[in-house]
């Protein structure tokens, strides 16, 4: 193949090279390693116009060139998989050890420079210059190492500060600090801001370590109150600021979608790996082409995390339950109540589906026994037996729906399908 297909690779790449000028052009002869980092970016540009791909050779082939490489091509292939080719993503890395200067462009115009801008910090909080060393033994130039140690040195406030802030955000619905992307003058001032350094000291005295700031939140006496009302604290704080009872919080929509999966019994448990795609509802088939649905089953019900996030084309329920625009960044997301919400869990065929699936597993539980079907449910979704109202009021509508439908099966997944759309299950109380 190689034989074939470097002959014309070098009369195509010959060909382009006198489209550039020369100094452009010579700079493929140099070695990477020693061109510059201005002459590294050039060449990296030029390349991608003067070097062939496979069709482009393969169209400048005499007929009797394209059926060899035809035929060796299909020999390649037939000679057994290949290893899989690693995974490629898209990142910044230096060219050097000697960057371009960096200038100050006098009204934005890239030809006009102004004053050279050396590396620095923040200079809000630092307006030290940075002390830029590179590496002996590395083409680098050391300035991203500089900014990563000056972000994660202890004696920087900010950076433990916001971690702990978003965690605590995570577990209470609100961070200490109510605007975790702003901490500066325009943000909102922290509720307890003595608690916040409190926390950013303790954990980067504990090796940053998340797992502990986690378990030490959720120790909390505060963490671990009730959410039952009290009138008279919510005449002083009625945004619940200071913290006198946790906050009733509404699951968002991968969450909603992982209960479901655990509760019916599917849930794919495992973990890595590449993001899967799982089923559309069926009026989305004009986005079927963007959402290439994954073959394997037990993929589709892997957790939510690896579900994959296209920017264009959000996963019904995320975006229903309030999943960002993937446009933009989002520091915190906002809970809406809206009737699209109510609309989705009631009539979408694939959240039905689970319902009878769940009632499936609630019926082979009980061994038929509507009484044991019935608290097995709740177990399952709520982790509570029913209480004996809900008990009869339980068996009552499977009667009525049993006579409705000539059949217990569908009865039971009605139920089911009732209990995965309470409150009590898409909400944190």
């Amino acid at each position: 193949l190689d034989a074939i297909e470097r002959p014309h690779r070098e009369k195509f790449s010959q060909k382009r090279r006198g489209r550039f000028p020369d100094e452009y052009a010579k700079l493929l002869d140099i070695p990477p390693d020693r061109r510059t980092p201005l002459e590294q970016q050039i060449a990296a540009m030029v390349a991608k116009q003067v070097y062939a791909d496979d069709k482009t050779m393969f169209n400048g082939m005499k007929a009797a060139e394209k059926d060899r490489w035809e035929a060796l091509r299909k020999q390649l292939a037939d000679a057994g998989p290949r290893p899989t080719p690693p995974a490629v993503a898209m990142a910044f890395t230096d060219v050097g050890r000697d960057p371009p200067p960096t200038h100050l462009l006098k009204r934005g115009n890239w030809a006009k420079k102004g004053e050279e801008v050396r590396p620095g910090f923040l200079s809000a909080f630092d307006d030290r210059s940075a002390d830029v060393t590179p590496p002996a033994t590395r083409k680098t130039s050391g300035r991203r190492s500089a900014l990563a140690n000056w972000i994660a040195d202890p004696k920087n406030p900010l950076t433990a500060r916001v971690i702990v802030n978003r965690v605590w955000m995570q577990h209470f619905g609100r961070g200490i600090v109510d605007s975790p992307g702003d901490f500066g003058s325009q943000g909102e001032k922290p509720t307890h801001p003595e608690l916040l350094d409190w926390l950013a000291s303790h954990f980067v005295a504990n090796g940053w370590s998340l797992k502990r700031l986690h378990r030490q939140i959720v120790l909390s006496e505060a963490y671990q109150q009730g959410s039952t009302f009290n009138g008279d604290a919510a005449r002083i704080d009625p945004d619940n600021k200071l913290l006198w009872r946790m906050n009733r919080r509404r699951l968002d929509g991968e969450t909603i979608r992982d209960a479901i999966l655990s509760v019916v019994g599917v849930l794919n448990p495992k973990e890595h790996g590449p993001s899967v795609f799982p089923e559309l509802p069926a009026e989305m088939k004009a986005a079927a082409a963007a959402w290439p649905v994954s073959a394997d089953p037990t993929e589709r019900k892997r957790r939510s995390v690896y579900v994959y996030v296209k920017r264009n084309l959000r996963y019904p329920l995320f975006a229903a339950f309030d999943a960002p625009d993937r446009n933009e960044a989002c520091t915190r997301r906002f809970e809406t109540t809206t009737a699209p919400q109510a609309l989705m869990l009631l009539n979408d065929k694939l959240y039905a589906e689970k319902a009878r699936q769940f009632a499936e597993r609630v019926t082979k539980e009980a061994r038929g026994d509507a009484n044991g079907a019935i608290e097995c449910a709740y177990l399952m979704a709520l982790t509570r037996k029913p209480t004996s109202e809900e008990r009869t009021a339980a068996l009552r509508f499977l009667e009525e729906q049993s006579n409705k439908f000539g059949g217990s099966r569908e009865a039971m997944a009605d139920f089911c399908h009732a209990l995965l759309n309470l409150n009590e299950f898409v909400y944190v109380d």
